[in-house]
C-alpha cells in the first residue's frame, strides 16, 4: 500500500476523519490558549491537518464517543444552539433552541433510519 497525498484543501475521506479532525483542532485551540501559546489560526489548521492525515494513515478511525449511552445520541450545545449526533450514521440535525428538540429529531431518525437498534 503506497502513500496517499493529500492536499489540506482536499475533503476528508469520511465523516469519521471529518470529526477526527475537528476533534483534533479544537484541542490544539484549546491548548493553545490556555498555554498561551500565540499560534496563528492557520498554523494550528496546518498542525490539526497533519495530526489527522498521520493517523489516518497508521489507524482505523471510527467515531465513537465513549461517554453517550448506546443508542442514544451526542447531543451539545454551541453558539448556533443545540445539536444531535447519530453514533450509527453520523447525521446530524440542524441547530434547536433547545436540547428536547434534537433529542426528538435523533428519536424520529433513529426509528426510520436504524429500527432494529
Amino acid at each position: 500500500m503506497g502513500l496517499k497525498v493529500i492536499r489540506d484543501s482536499d475533503p476528508w475521506e469520511s465523516r469519521d476523519l471529518e470529526l477526527l479532525h475537528h476533534a483534533v483542532l479544537d484541542e490544539m485551540k484549546t491548548t493553545n490558549a490556555f498555554h498561551e501559546f500565540g499560534l496563528s489560526e492557520q498554523i494550528m489548521k496546518t498542525l490539526s491537518w497533519a495530526v489527522t492525515t498521520r493517523i489516518d494513515y497508521a489507524f482505523a478511525v471510527k467515531w465513537s464517543p465513549d461517554w453517550v449511552a448506546h443508542g442514544r445520541p451526542h447531543t451539545w450545545r454551541d453558539e448556533q444552539g443545540w445539536h444531535a449526533r447519530c453514533n450509527e450514521c453520523l447525521a446530524e440535525n440542524v441547530s434547536a433552541q433547545a436540547e428536547d428538540e434534537v433529542v426528538a429529531w435523533f428519536d424520529d431518525h433513529s426509528s426510520q433510519e436504524h429500527p432494529s437498534t
